[in-house]
């Protein structure tokens, strides 16, 4: 019998049906958060080591809005923080609603299946902690509409999580900043991308623009975004955020995506500039990924090794 949630197999591959909707472990209900002096207090009386690691796992949640169990615990090994009982940890997290946590499914069902593949979101009590922690603004800017997406939404808040993170496994020496989610403003309108991140090339800051490309976004959206979008950005507005103008990297599904999304951008942009990916790559780690440019008269992508990313660059190609 087919499953209608989400499941390890299909979670850990970032392929979800886009027209199914969230599961929440419990609703984002402010009067069932306990109050800004008893979670403060609550967190400070923990051990060291468990303080350390959910404000870790709680600034991610903000910055990324969501975050799957393997996605945090790589996150937290990169840190350099052991954190062996995490599920226990994400618990405890989530007793206290500090946490939220999801799973996709083909319509909302009352309670969540115990093999579901779980996705993690902040909830109302964590901005207690980031505010006194980490950001004092966080109490009035953080909403739990936040975590509220549709499939395709989450899915390409995650694969922008898998790039972070696979940079983050070998490169993170060479990573001078990545800002999920940022708004760029093009005159009278604002663009979002998926990612800005700068890599540092020797003494050479080399900035790029990360964009996770969705099947559903092809052919029509991904062409006004190229054309009406990036485009213009591309043309009149990139100096405003950088000094020299980012490289765009397109991260696709698969090959045949890549291939479709190349086409059309180079059709409404002409632009040289931009390297495409795909998920199954980006999971292997940034230094093992292969990346691909469009060659126009061939119509077709040709595999390239951006020595930025690997594992002992010293230029960009």
């Amino acid at each position: 019998m087919q499953k209608v949630y989400l499941t390890e197999e299909d979670g850990a591959k970032l392929s979800f049906p886009y027209d199914w909707h969230q599961t929440f472990d419990h609703s984002f209900d402010m009067a069932k958060s306990m109050n800004e002096s008893v979670v403060i207090k609550n967190f400070i009386s923990v051990p060291a080591n468990e303080r350390k690691a959910t404000l870790e796992i709680l600034i991610y949640l903000h910055n990324f809005t969501f975050a799957t169990y393997g996605q945090l615990k790589r996150l937290l090994s990169y840190r350099g923080i052991e954190e062996e009982n995490l599920g226990e940890l994400l618990n405890k997290c989530i007793f206290s609603r500090l946490v939220n946590k999801f799973t996709l499914s083909a319509y909302e069902m009352d309670n969540l299946p115990a093999d579901a593949f779980m996705i993690y979101c902040l909830d109302h009590s964590a901005r207690h902690i980031l505010s006194h922690m980490y950001r004092d603004d966080i109490a009035v800017t953080w909403r739990s509409t936040n975590s509220i997406r549709n499939a395709e939404q989450v899915s390409k808040y995650l694969a922008a999580n898998e790039f972070y993170l696979s940079i983050l496994s070998t490169k993170a020496d060479c990573l001078r900043n990545f800002k999920p989610t940022p708004d760029f403003s093009i005159g009278k309108r604002d663009i979002r991308l998926s990612a800005s991140f700068c890599m540092m090339k020797g003494a050479t800051p080399c900035d790029f623009l990360l964009e996770v490309v969705r099947y559903s976004d092809i052919p029509v959206y991904w062409e006004k975004k190229s054309g009406e979008q990036i485009d213009v950005f591309l043309d009149k507005f990139w100096n405003k955020y950088f000094d020299v103008e980012p490289v765009c990297i397109f991260l696709a599904e698969n090959l045949e995506q890549a291939l479709d999304l190349a086409k059309i951008f180079w059709r409404r942009t002409e632009r040289p500039n931009f390297r495409v990916t795909i998920d199954s790559e980006i999971l292997k780690g940034i230094s093992e990924a292969r990346f691909y440019k469009y060659v126009p008269e061939k119509g077709k992508l040709a595999a390239v090794s951006p020595t930025i990313f690997k594992q002992k660059a010293d230029a960009a190609s």
